[in-house]
């Protein structure tokens, strides 16, 4: 990952950070509107965006899951992809289930 991480131009990373730092602060506060399944995943060596931030994202979006892959940083889907990847299909196969068992109940909405 650090030889990816060398080899590519600093002006993506810089034009990232300077997006982040651009947005407004009022946004996180749209964070409770997502309705959706939710999955934030970090890695627990991640110094970009620490577990902290995660965590706290976590609790700003309604019925978020996170998932934090025990020694990755922040390539976590390239340093551990084995890890990363069963924690996103566990997530989709709970939704999965979540949806069916929703669908079975008659409970979900009828109109689409």
């Amino acid at each position: 990952m650090a030889r990816v991480v060398l080899q590519t131009p600093p002006e993506p990373f810089v034009a990232q950070v300077e997006a982040i730092l651009a947005a407004p602060d009022d946004v996180r506060f749209a964070l409770a509107d997502i309705a959706d399944p939710t999955l934030i995943i970090t890695g627990s060596q991640d110094s970009l965006t620490p577990v902290g931030d995660a965590e706290e994202l976590a609790e700003l979006v309604p019925h978020a899951r996170l998932e934090v892959v025990t020694g990755a940083a922040h390539g976590l889907m390239v340093e551990a992809p084995n890890a990363f990847n069963d924690a996103v299909l566990r997530f989709l196969a709970d939704v999965d289930a979540a949806v069916a068992a929703t669908a079975s109940d008659g409970t979900a909405a009828e109109s689409a």
